[in-house]
This record gives C-alpha cells, structure tokens and sequence, in this order.
C-alpha cells in the first residue's frame, strides 16, 4: 500500500536567505557555503555512492543544520524571522511524522519512507527515539 505523508507548508527560504545577504549573517552565509561545497563533492559520485552519502549521519545533520538551524542567525531587531521559518520546517516534519504515525501496521509490518534528505533527516531522529518503531538504515539495501 502506498500513503503520502507530506504536509505541505508555506515558508520563505528565498525571502531568509535574501535577508541574510542584507543584514550580513556571517554564521549563517558561513554555513551556507560550506554545505554547498559538500553537495559539489558529491557530483562526480555514482547515483548509489551518492545516495549511501547522503544517508549517513553527518549528512543528515548537514541537512538540518542547512534548512533549519542556519536560519536562527538571520533575525532582525525584535523580530524572529529566521528562528520563525526553522520552526515552522521542523513543524512541517513533525507533522509528517505523525502522518506516518496514523497508518495502522501490525508487529510485522515494514515502512518504506521515501523523502528527501532533509526530512530523512527528521525521520531518522523520530524513528530512534519512538518506542513503536525499529530503524533500519536504507544503507543496508544498497550495494556499492
């Protein structure tokens, strides 16, 4: 059976990351920067080493650190612009979280969660802390 999970929300990143430029976010251009170099690295990859890379654990941080964390240092006087947007991310994958949450599944059911990185990201951290679920590594699947 196949069940979509996704909530979409709206959030700014374009409008984030235009006001990081203005407001000269050092961290969080910093930041932005080293990770685009870490995508770049993975071009000349095969399409599976590349997929195995971006489900390790230092990716995943990567991913959160990038589209939600990075964006609590682009914040103006009084205002919370981009703690607002990381949380309304972090919002969105809770939510989808519990979507996965509602699909009934018996003790010997399996769950195949395709996502982007980013939410693969959230899911991993869901996973290992619920007591309903056992995690097992999409990496265990894939040969080099």
């Amino acid at each position: 059976k196949i069940i979509g999970i996704d909530k979409q929300m709206g959030y700014d990143y374009m409008g984030i990351d235009k006001l990081a430029h203005e407001i000269e976010a050092k961290t969080y251009l910093k930041g932005q920067s080293e990770i685009k170099k870490m995508f770049q690295s993975l071009e000349s990859e095969s399409l599976v080493n590349r997929f195995i890379k971006m489900n390790t654990p230092g990716y995943y941080d990567a991913m959160i650190n990038l589209n939600a964390d990075l964006l609590t240092y682009v914040n103006t006087k009084d205002h919370f612009e981009g703690a607002e947007a990381a949380g309304d991310f972090y919002l969105r994958n809770l939510k989808m979280f519990a979507n996965i949450n509602r699909v009934k599944v018996n003790d010997n059911d399996r769950i195949l969660i395709l996502s982007g990185t980013t939410h693969a990201a959230f899911f991993d951290m869901f996973i290992k802390r619920s007591p309903k679920y056992e995690l097992v590594p999409i990496t265990d699947y894939l040969k080099y």
